[in-house]
């Protein structure tokens, strides 16, 4: 029997107790009636012979015949006695109906137990398999990381120089500024100290950059935006051509509301600035390391 089966019998166990506990009452009322009648008919039996005995007294040597015994007196007796055998037997049978009752609810709640400890078993075995392959790919994603980052220190790592910081500074500070998501993936350790010098130099102009997890291996420089009417709007402008002024422009990309590719997912009119992966270096490329800017 699966879990609903048994919830569902314990909820009928349980209505089925309520209601032979309702039945209990009538048989218990059933035996005060009773008892109330013989009480009736025993005080009433005590006041006849009360009443026969002072008469006795007063008249002694009169001779009188005896009364007629009451047919009513000896009904009302008879039916509480009736009433009190028939309410004792219904509590003695509303008792062991009950006991049956909660013998099969304490049956069902061990059976309903095991199956809970059964699952909490189960989602263990499956949390720690799921651990075990998270860790798994925590490590790869490790050793690629490393990987990339020792064929990027080889190729050069992107940095901005004192200078371009200086001139980025300069360039931002008398701007609109604001808010300001900046993207980067942690996994890219280049790509996240190249967002620090952003960030940086960002809040030394006054603007308010907000860290983001950007996981899309995408490489290059981005502004993101939301919708085409932001190309027209000043602190883009800004930042575009403040961006230029330093040797470090920046593609435009527009990008859609709820992209997960951010975290948290891109909203509405927001601006980004988004730092993706080293671009892949050819042949014939320059390299701009640390304290250089030179174009690709």
């Amino acid at each position: 029997m699966d879990e609903s089966a048994l919830r569902t019998l314990l909820n009928n166990l349980d209505a089925s107790r309520s209601s032979w506990h309702g039945l209990l009452h009538v048989f218990t009322f059933l035996v005060i009636v009773g008892l109330g009648f013989d009480l009736f008919v025993i005080i009433k039996e005590f006041w006849d012979d009360l009443k026969e005995f002072r008469y006795g007294q007063v008249h002694p040597h009169e001779i009188h015949l005896p009364k007629r015994p009451s047919a009513s007196l000896l009904v009302l007796g008879l039916i509480g006695t009736a009433l009190i055998v028939i309410g004792v037997w219904g509590e003695l049978y509303v008792d062991v109906k009950v006991a049956k009752v909660e013998t099969d609810i304490r049956a069902a709640n061990d059976a309903l137990l095991g199956i809970i400890i059964q699952e909490a078993g189960d989602a263990k075995t499956s949390a720690e398999r799921a651990k075990a392959g998270a860790d798994s790919v925590a490590a790869t994603a490790r050793e690629l990381a490393s990987e990339l980052a020792r064929f990027r220190a080889e190729a050069g790592a992107r940095r901005l120089s004192p200078k371009q910081k200086e001139l980025l500074r300069k360039a931002l500070e008398k701007t609109t500024g604001g808010v300001l998501g900046v993207g980067f993936n942690p996994y890219d350790q280049e790509a996240e100290v190249f967002a620090n010098d952003f960030i940086e130099t960002l809040k030394s102009a006054h603007w308010h950059p907000v860290t983001q997890w950007f996981t899309a291996w995408k490489p290059g420089l981005f502004i993101a935006f939301t919708g085409k009417e932001a190309l027209d709007a000043p602190r883009f402008r800004e930042l575009r051509d403040a961006l230029k002024g330093i040797g470090t422009p920046a593609e435009n990309w527009q990008i859609e509301v709820g992209d997960k590719s951010l975290s948290p997912p891109v909203k509405a009119g927001d601006l980004y600035l988004l730092i993706g992966s080293h671009p892949p270096v050819s042949a014939n490329a320059k390299i701009v390391t640390k304290g250089h800017s030179d174009q690709r």
